[in-house]
């Protein structure tokens, strides 16, 4: 299913080149963030890598990687979660809000 920032994604993709990279918890970039980025390999295995290690933490912090909009998934997690837990949601984007205020009661 397209997503709203598709486009987005298309633009930061086409301007810039990188090359993929073995991700592993204490590896040190030696490349600019844009252009790891641009590898969707190296964006995945970060994304992996982290969420792996947040959860490993036992600091009662809990890490959910997407694989559908982040947006959504977020609120829907953060929703179910606050059930039971007191949760925060940090977020610049307003779609986050937008997508909040929806799905709360």
């Amino acid at each position: 299913m397209p997503s709203t920032k598709d486009s987005t994604h298309l633009r930061r993709r086409s301007s810039k080149t990188g090359r993929s990279v073995n991700v592993t918890p204490l590896m040190k970039l030696n490349m600019t963030k844009e252009s790891f980025q641009t590898v969707l390999i190296n964006k995945d295995l970060f994304n992996k890598e982290f969420v792996q290690y947040i959860n490993s933490q036992n600091c009662g912090i809990t890490a959910v990687k997407t694989t559908s909009d982040a947006d959504v998934q977020v609120v829907k997690t953060a929703v179910s979660y606050s059930v039971e837990n007191d949760v925060v949601i940090i977020s610049g984007d307003t779609d986050v809000l937008i997508v909040l205020l929806y799905h709360t009661k």
